[in-house]
């Protein structure tokens, strides 16, 4: 598995492609693809390594955000939501495998926001139970390195 923060996968679609490869990963989990509803599709084709899938959520209404989720063929899944969260972006996807798998994928925007715990804590009693793991990743926008960060507190 791995985890990328691309700022931008317009530019960085083959680069993708080759990290993917080259580190024979089954799944990459990307946050900041700032792709639109109009290229989400084209730009993941060419991300994607042959016998891979992908899933998107797109940022509506302004630019920035989104995140992406691609991985092997041999795993077959389904996307989902959960409702809408004005704290963070999300992908819900869950595998279609025994023991029941949710993939979870957080992009929250460095913009401080006072009910991120509020509306992440909702998100997660709405799955947790569902389900026999979770995996959770993305980019929290947490830096504990800085002692101003109120998210990081």
């Amino acid at each position: 598995m791995g985890l990328l923060n691309v700022k931008s996968l317009n530019n960085k679609s083959f680069l993708v492609n080759n990290v993917i490869t080259t580190s024979k990963l089954d799944f990459m989990f990307l946050t900041e693809t700032w792709l639109e509803q109009n290229n989400s599709a084209t730009i993941l084709i060419e991300t994607a390594p042959p016998n891979y899938n992908f899933f998107d959520v797109c940022r509506s209404g302004k630019r920035g955000g989104g995140v992406a989720a691609i991985f092997k063929n041999v795993f077959q899944g389904k996307q989902m939501s959960f409702g809408d969260f004005p704290s963070f972006e999300y992908l819900c996807a869950v595998l279609k495998c025994s023991p029941r798998v949710l993939l979870l994928i957080i992009y929250r925007p460095p913009k401080y926001h006072a009910n991120f715990f509020d509306d992440f804590t909702e998100l997660l009693s709405s799955i947790s139970t569902d389900f026999d793991y979770l995996v959770i990743t993305g980019d929290f926008n947490f830096h504990t390195d800085d002692l101003n960060d109120k998210g990081a507190k």
